[in-house]
């Protein structure tokens, strides 16, 4: 799928296929078509100079820090759900059921 795509850059940081589905079965969703292709072929980076690929760890780590952010201050996102609609910010996994 990305035999055409000329690499600009240094050594490459890969992610591992089962890590992919750690950070999906984490985050209760499925990654898009291709991504996991992209990062365990490619790894992170920018693609065209507009798409930035994050690598399944980053996009854990980022997606708890921004969870904090959210929780710390509700005073700064009084009308979170509807931009949560608008700009497809992804929501907070489900908490399991007993």
């Amino acid at each position: 799928m990305f035999a055409g795509v000329y690499v600009i850059g240094g050594a490459f940081d890969l992610a591992a296929d089962d890590a992919v589905g750690e950070a999906e079965a984490a985050l209760q969703t499925r990654f898009p078509h291709g991504y996991r292709e992209y990062v365990t072929t490619l790894g992170d980076g920018t693609y065209n100079e507009r798409v930035h690929v994050l690598l399944p760890s980053t996009i854990l780590t980022e997606n708890t820090a921004q969870q904090e952010v959210w929780a710390e201050n509700p005073e700064l996102y009084e009308d979170y759900d509807n931009v949560q609609r608008s700009t497809c910010t992804p929501t907070a996994p489900a908490s399991p059921t007993s």
